[in-house]
């Protein structure tokens, strides 16, 4: 019998040292509220209302001791409305002036097109363990910069979040489309004054796993899309005007590279391999403004953003007598004209990885057509 209870414990300890124990949170928001606001002469709001208490060391020196926020000084305007540290003990702690720090953005680092893009770094002074942050700033973007209000914003953090909240804000007779994905929150709308106001709250939101790969395509985390387009074809088309087509410059270099083929196949692989070369900008369609650069300029710089060169790789198989078009992955949502240009994830010509997972994502041309894309075998 004493054998038989030594064998019991013994498992029950080994079950214990092996089974994974739940982490404790580095941090926890007390609250994370977002605002966005379109008013009546085409200007814009966003407004971010933070409160985050540091629980370790690595919260503190690594995760979370800097806050980033990224604009365009040219159209847009950043104000800090507060900023500051409430330690252990209830002492306040401004941020001083020589901690916003000004530098460029890293994904534009070797972009010059895209070097008045600034980023503002907040550096949070007076951390310790169990020290709060509070930051408060709006991001004021003039009329005529963005083409409508485009929201896509994920929900969860890396740690928990006991109060989330997140509100939309339009003139009421503008078009808003809507939805939450991968939850079940109901918004409050409510109309006032000639505004429409629809509003998410969330309480003790769990953390999103800091070790599993968790996407918006893969739709494995809550994320919020809003947009003022009357529809996902009118969003396009903010992209699709900016294609150019029989420039001359396109068509000598797609003759140039395409000189030597043998076959449509081969042609296109010549053009792919050229356009994958080109220096990467790792900036995302919102962070330019939804603009892109001429197909020219492109070639004449030899970088490009994702957009950008998935345009150029499209003129340039076109300008080859092959049929080509650029494609867009949009979340998939039961409202077809909720996710505007900010839920793109991808823009593309060929990606046989988007093939492979478009049963879980939403693939359309520039005039939202959906798109069914060829799989390839991967029978080895």
């Amino acid at each position: 019998m004493k054998n038989i209870h030594y064998y019991i414990v013994t498992l029950v300890v080994l079950l214990f040292m092996v089974a994974p124990a739940k982490a404790a949170s580095e941090a926890e928001f007390g609250k994370l509220h977002k605002t966005y606001t379109l008013h009546t002469d085409g200007s814009q709001e966003m407004r971010v209302q933070k409160e985050l208490t540091l629980f370790t060391h690595t919260a503190m020196n690594r995760l979370y001791g800097e806050s980033f926020i990224v604009y365009n000084p040219e159209f847009q305007e950043l104000k800090i409305h507060e900023s500051y540290t409430r330690q252990k003990d209830g002492n306040i702690v401004k941020t001083p002036e020589n901690a916003f720090v000004e530098v460029l953005p890293s994904a534009a680092a070797d972009a010059p097109a895209y070097n008045g893009l600034k980023e503002m770094v907040v550096v949070h002074t007076g951390l310790e363990l169990g020290a709060t942050i509070y930051l408060d700033y709006s991001v004021i973007t003039r009329p005529g910069y963005l083409p409508e209000l485009d929201v896509c914003e994920q929900i969860e953090e890396l740690t928990p979040i006991r109060e989330y909240v997140l509100s939309v804000s339009v003139p009421e007779n503008k078009p808003l489309h809507y939805e939450l994905l991968s939850g079940k929150t109901v918004p409050v709308v409510k109309t006032a004054g000639g505004v429409k106001t629809v509003t998410w709250a969330l309480k003790n939101v769990q953390p999103r796993p800091n070790m599993i790969q968790v996407s918006l395509p893969a739709g494995n985390v809550q994320t919020i899309v809003a947009s003022t387009y009357a529809s996902k074809a009118d969003a396009l088309k903010v992209i699709k005007r900016q294609f150019e087509s029989n420039d001359k410059e396109v068509s000598e270099l797609a003759k140039k590279l395409t000189d030597n083929a043998q076959s449509p196949e081969q042609k296109m692989k010549q053009l792919t391999a050229y356009v994958q070369g080109l220096g990467n900008c790792r900036l995302s369609l919102s962070q330019t403004g939804y603009r892109l650069r001429p197909a020219a300029e492109v070639i004449r710089s030899a970088y490009g953003t994702e957009a950008e060169k998935a345009a150029l790789l499209a003129a340039l198989q076109q300008a080859s007598g092959i049929q080509a078009e650029v494609k867009a992955v949009f979340p998939k949502t039961e409202d077809k004209d909720a996710a505007g240009l900010a839920a793109v994830s991808r823009l593309f010509v060929t990606d046989n990885a988007i093939a492979d997972m478009q049963d879980f994502v939403s693939v359309v041309n520039m005039d939202a057509q959906p798109v069914v894309l060829e799989t390839v075998s991967h029978v080895i």
